[in-house]
């Protein structure tokens, strides 16, 4: 590779500006996406936790849940844009286009950092930007997580070439800081001190502590991380790796380092969701054994030729390193065993290599610049368009998994998806009928009742309904939204113990879910009389939502039924001033009003009938104002005049 020695002049800012311009173009069509429920709606749109912007909520975050990765930061900009935009996709998916051309910028400082060469680096940066496997990371909303950890990873990794050039303590603490956001953003960023070790190695070009002592920090963060992630890990659902053998899952493991590598170089036929291989008599399909044996011969040669393509060798073991926290070697649940945003920093190694391939067989055949150059643009092009093509499957929820069908019929999550999108859509009988597919191809699949169920509730079916969330919840499926959607089934039925308890339900698995709270007070205030657990439901209900008017005013008739009317004129007048526009000739108001005047009118009367001397009259009055007291909330009082009265004998 030519090494130009030089700084960046204002036209290679100028390209920059003008791949800024090509990628805006390229991706602007996302903000006008919906969310998709390929889980945004577990991380957004359904996700309680992120639609309450508070010091608790936030705190919430960061401790570990069995309903997703451990990613608070990730979850942190999801709250931040709701509490902006609310359910306003346009800022979520700009979001995501404004991380990635961050990144691009990024790739290319650090790539020309290291070769000095603008082309070299300006290539790679727009083949990063363009090919088609982004597409993923940058239009679906839930690759959140690969956007914004790549974008601390890529900080650090600047600031960590920088200290090694400058020796600046503020650089080394900066790229360590960077590094631990960077964790917290998505967990597979414990790669990162690999990627030092392997810059530091190539530096010293021998083995020696120089090399572990620039590192020893951030190695130890990530032990510390990794073994955080594996303790607090709650779920305990099987793993789909655990069907196959030993020897089948190393054949995959290195199908999938040659599956991305085939995608990069043919972007063809890509998917949201790639299959997990179905065994035929007990053995893997021959295209994953030839997969695994490219890998394997794609070693040997790499082994062989490492000093004569050095430079791409480097950028095959950043490749590497990149996806070796998704090639399941510790096994994980996911959907897909393959996914197009496990390899978003990864093709940054992978151009890397191309890239510096190119260059030797430019060199070795004497291929014209010009040549290089027509073709380099020409492919950019090409990849433009594809990736034009691409982005525009992620448009809603339907056309994403009519995609995944199309790709692969026997896609299982892609019918219940689907079929939970046309409920959303009002298409019944069609998620009905992909919910019916669904469950041809794979009997014991949850979600398909969960969605049916959900069919069936909108179709005013609640019996049918019932049976296919009680299904669901039986095979596993223990989501609060199910039991909250069959609690409302019941109570549509007026069966209100079994809604109750179902609610109830829902509060103990997402204390934040403020619907079930709703809708247990709504039991409590109109049919079991239970006035208590009333208020008990609303005081959980403003600790997440302090300002909101209704629930005070409806906070304020359980306490006035419980003769509490202290706090209910308080409630009351908090009611009134949160909302100007109540009126406070309000009968209730009013009528709460006359009940304190009356009580201190008792009051007044008891306290100037009371005697001096103890006797049995004055124990009775005594008693009567403490009740007073206690109903207005003066507590003090009131358990003054109960000690008072019980000296009396």
């Amino acid at each position: 590779m030519i090494m130009n020695q030089r700084r960046l002049t204002y036209r290679e800012y100028l390209l920059l500006l003008a791949l800024t311009g090509l990628i805006l173009f390229v991706y602007s069509g996302a903000i006008h996406f919906e969310f998709t429920n390929w889980d945004d709606d577990i991380h957004v749109t359904n996700n309680p936790s992120v639609k309450i912007l508070s010091v608790k909520s936030v705190a919430d975050l960061f401790i570990p849940s069995d309903k997703y990765m451990y990613h608070p930061l990730t979850m942190l900009t999801f709250m931040v844009e709701w509490y902006c935009a609310g359910d306003n996709p346009l800022v979520f998916h700009a979001t995501n286009i404004a991380l990635h051309l961050i990144n691009i910028w990024f790739v290319f400082f650090i790539v020309f950092r290291l070769s000095r060469n603008n082309v070299f680096s300006l290539l790679i940066a727009s083949i990063f930007a363009l090919h088609p496997l982004q597409c993923e990371s940058v239009a679906w909303i839930s690759a959140r997580k690969d956007l914004l950890s790549g974008m601390f990873v890529l900080s650090s990794a600047l600031l960590y070439l920088r200290w090694k050039e400058d020796n600046s303590l503020s650089s080394y603490l900066a790229s360590v800081s960077f590094f631990v956001l960077s964790l917290l953003s998505k967990p597979s960023s414990v790669i990162l001190p690999l990627l030092f070790i392997t810059y530091d190695m190539m530096q010293e070009k021998k083995l020696s502590w120089n090399i572990f002592k620039s590192t020893v920090l951030f190695v130890l963060l990530s032990i510390m991380f990794t073994l955080f992630i594996v303790l607090t890990t709650t779920s305990h659902s099987e793993l789909p790796l655990y069907y196959y053998s030993v020897t089948q899952r190393i054949v995959l493991i290195f199908y999938e380092i040659s599956f991305y590598i085939f995608k990069f170089i043919i972007p063809l036929n890509l998917s949201a969701c790639y299959s997990y291989p179905q065994l035929l008599d007990g053995t893997l399909p021959v295209q994953y054994v030839l997969g695994a044996m490219t890998t394997f011969i794609l070693l040997i040669l790499v082994i062989i030729y490492r000093k004569r393509i050095q430079t791409a060798t480097v950028g095959l073991v950043l490749y590497c390193i990149f996806i070796l926290p998704v090639l399941q070697i510790i096994p994980f649940n996911n959907a897909s065993l393959t996914a197009d945003r496990y390899v978003y920093l990864g093709i940054a190694g992978l151009t890397f290599c191309g890239v510096a391939v190119v260059d030797l067989m430019r060199i070795r055949f004497k291929i014209s610049s010009w040549v290089i150059a027509a073709a380099s643009i020409t492919l950019v092009g090409v990849f433009c368009f594809m990736s034009l093509q691409r982005i525009t499957v992620w448009k809603d929820s339907i056309t994403l998994f009519t995609d995944v069908i199309r790709k692969d019929p026997n896609t299982a999550i892609a019918y219940g998806n689907r079929a939970n999108a046309r409920v959303a859509r009002g298409d019944y009988e069609g998620a009905i009928k992909d919910c019916n597919t669904l469950l041809l191809l794979f009997p014991n699949e949850p979600k398909a009742y969960f969605n049916r169920g959900n069919a069936y509730s909108e179709l005013k079916k609640p019996r049918e309904a019932i049976a296919d969330y009680s299904m669901a919840v039986g095979l596993g499926f223990t989501s609060p939204n199910v039991f909250y959607n069959r609690g409302n089934q019941f109570f549509i039925l007026k069966e209100y113990d079994s809604a109750a308890a179902d609610y109830g339900t829902v509060v103990r698995l997402s204390p934040a879910y403020l619907a079930a709270l709703i809708q247990l007070d709504s039991i409590a205030t109109s049919v079991t009389k239970d006035f208590r657990s009333s208020v008990k439901y609303l005081t959980e209900y403003v600790s997440y939502v302090p300002n909101d008017a209704s629930i005070y005013y409806k906070r304020a008739r359980s306490y006035a039924s419980l003769g509490r009317y202290g706090d209910a004129l308080n409630d009351a007048a908090v009611a009134v001033s949160l909302n100007k526009n109540r009126d406070t000739t309000d009968q209730f108001i009013m009528s709460l009003n006359d009940a304190v005047d009356s009580i201190n009118t008792a009051l007044i009367s008891i306290s100037s009938a009371l005697p001096l001397r103890d006797t049995p009259l004055r124990k009775k009055l005594l008693e009567e104002r403490s009740a007073l007291y206690m109903s207005l909330g003066d507590t003090l009082r009131a358990k003054n005049d109960m000690a008072k009265s019980v000296l009396i004998h």
